[in-house]
């Protein structure tokens, strides 16, 4: 069914709506009584015992999927690639929530290196990203080839440079997935080269992130390392807090997400959890939306900006050759 197989969609409705908000979305639930949660951004639906119910709406459900579906919108395409693809990374569970606080959290190992990173450099050249980026992330340690499928590894790192995250994204047809045991609000993120820098671009993706940073760097005119860049692993916005805990100094918040369904509702959702948030340091939140202006997300926008030049300079070839004949 569009781009979804029978078994994925058997998969994801056994999520149910808490398991889900606990993996992905955790300040988007208050807890209001015994095993009783509701979401802070519709009050009345409240979740218990493996349901939930909006009783303003008098219509509820079970699964995460009747969820994305009925109450955020989504088409039921784009709601089952959101929980099965790792743009969510869900923790997928058949028994009843009660028993995810008893399953033992796995050790986080960080994947096995390849001796080099040909593969995955050359990979990420192909999708438009800029080589000085390329082996700034390199040298960061937040990007290697692992030796296992030789997959691109995007790391998450702490602010004591400790490993907390990290996924993985395969050179070789669509393969993505979360490293067992990783911290998801530690995601992928790009250094600042400046400790001060007090600017925030937010992505879902770390393949996005690199293609703003290497737009920035050929189109702009902007130093591409002069600001904090975010990846969010997928709509999650679990990240997103947690690194504005950590850098306080933080003021400007620019939302890059994908210009997709999920995409938009998602930046609609944090723009209005950032717009009641108060930092820590300054009086509010200054917050931008910058969607992609051509393609889904900002490696579409760079593959099209790279292929326009070529077509440019080929059509300008061809005039050259022809006033000289």
């Amino acid at each position: 069914m569009g781009g979804v197989s029978k078994e994925e969609i058997e998969a994801v409705r056994k999520i149910d709506l808490l398991t889900y908000m606990r993996s992905c979305e955790p300040n988007s639930i208050i807890k209001c009584g015994n095993n009783v949660y509701k979401l802070a951004e519709h009050n009345s639906l409240k979740i218990s015992n493996g349901k939930w119910y909006w009783f303003s709406h008098s219509f509820g459900g079970v699964s995460a999927l009747d969820f994305l579906v009925k109450v955020r919108n989504m088409d039921f395409v784009n709601a089952v690639k959101t929980l099965i693809d790792s743009r969510a990374s869900p923790i997928i569970v058949s028994e009843p929530i009660k028993s995810l606080n008893e399953r033992p959290k796995e050790k986080f190992i960080l994947p096995e290196k390849f001796w080099d990173n040909f593969r995955v450099i050359s990979y990420l050249l192909n999708r438009g990203i800029d080589r000085e980026i390329i082996d700034f992330c390199i040298k960061e340690r937040i990007l290697y080839e692992c030796r296992e499928h030789h997959s691109c590894v995007f790391v998450g790192r702490d602010k004591e440079n400790k490993a907390k995250f990290a996924c993985l994204r395969g050179i070789y047809g669509r393969y993505m997935k979360d490293v067992a045991g990783s911290d998801k609000s530690y995601s992928f993120s790009i250094p600042v080269k400046k400790d001060s820098s007090n600017s925030l671009f937010v992505f879902e993706s770390p393949i996005d992130a690199l293609s703003k940073a290497t737009i920035d760097k050929n189109e702009t005119g902007v130093l591409w390392n002069s600001c904090h860049r975010l990846a969010l692993g997928g709509t999650s916005d679990k990240a997103l807090f947690r690194y504005l805990r950590d850098f306080p100094e933080i003021s400007s918040v620019t939302l890059c997400l994908d210009n997709d369904k999920a995409g938009i509702e998602t930046t609609r959702r944090i723009k209005e959890k950032l717009e009641d948030t108060k930092p820590l340091i300054c009086g509010k939140y200054i917050i931008n939306v910058k969607l992609p202006k051509t393609g889904k997300d900002y490696n579409d926008m760079l593959k099209t900006i790279i292929n326009t030049k070529k077509e440019y300079k080929q059509n300008l070839k061809v005039k050259t050759l022809s006033e000289r004949g």
